[in-house]
């Protein structure tokens, strides 16, 4: 279904995602009441103007739904939300033009993982001297606690990144 996997992700936003797959049924309407026949010759025009309705329809729901993935995606706080919002996306069998949408998500994706990649050598830098404590245990052992979580903090996202084949080879 159109847009089904999105809803756990995008939550906060299900009533837009309702209101989306609402407006693809409506798409379907004209031609379950078409008033002649639209297999006959003579009925060209009309079926003309029935396919000119619904070509705009369906033009007018795909700038909606790239303004929702637009809304979506600029909500969501990390890299990583961001690229389980686009993998969900691609699961889904769209139209063109949102499959193209949607594919150069990951372009700003790879932007916002630098950005937290710069975060976390921020923070890094700022607490290797004088690393947090972690409650009961050896001051050493907290440090390599503490650093190994940054570590896989980072390495989580460049796994993920390396199981998408060709997405690392891109520049950004």
């Amino acid at each position: 279904q159109f847009l089904g996997p999105v809803k756990s992700i995008v939550s906060k936003r299900a009533a837009e995602v309702d209101g989306i797959l609402l407006s693809v049924e409506v798409l379907k309407q004209p031609f379950a009441e078409l008033r002649f026949e639209a297999f006959d010759r003579s009925n060209r025009e009309r079926w003309r103007e029935v396919m000119e309705q619904f070509d705009a329809s369906v033009k007018d729901n795909e700038e909606v739904c790239k303004v929702f993935i637009e809304n979506s995606f600029q909500e969501l706080t990390s890299a990583e939300a961001a690229f389980d919002l686009v993998t969900s996306f691609e699961r889904i069998e769209s139209r063109p033009s949102i499959n193209a949408h949607v594919a150069g998500r990951f372009q700003d994706i790879l932007h916002r993982y630098n950005d937290e990649l710069s975060e976390l050598i921020r923070l890094f830098q700022c607490g290797k001297s004088d690393p947090p404590k972690v409650k009961e245990c050896p001051p050493v052992a907290s440090a390599v606690a503490w650093a190994t979580s940054l570590y896989k903090r980072a390495k989580r996202m460049v796994l993920r990144f390396k199981a998408r084949s060709g997405l690392l080879e891109s520049p950004f």
